[in-house]
């Protein structure tokens, strides 16, 4: 028997980086003194998460009581 669960379920896939200024990339003077023109990646991550959204829908055009429950969240491998 196959019993279909009415709450909405979707998956979050998100990368990120840390990123520092690269070598000789900082402008030294004049109008832009001191910004940045290039960056250097010392980190990364990739992430799965699974949320399902759960509460009572009272008409189609209500989001009263719904919240977000996460189900699962890994930390991706790398390649």
């Amino acid at each position: 028997m196959l019993k279909l669960d009415p709450a909405p379920r979707f998956v979050i896939y998100s990368y990120g980086q840390a990123l520092k200024p690269a070598d000789r990339s900082v402008v030294t003077s004049g109008k832009y003194f001191g910004m940045v023109t290039n960056y250097q990646i010392t980190a990364e991550v990739a992430t799965r998460t699974v949320v399902r959204i759960e509460g009572v829908q009272t008409n189609p055009h209500s989001t009263t009581n719904l919240h977000a429950v996460i189900e699962s969240f890994n930390v991706l491998p790398p390649d």
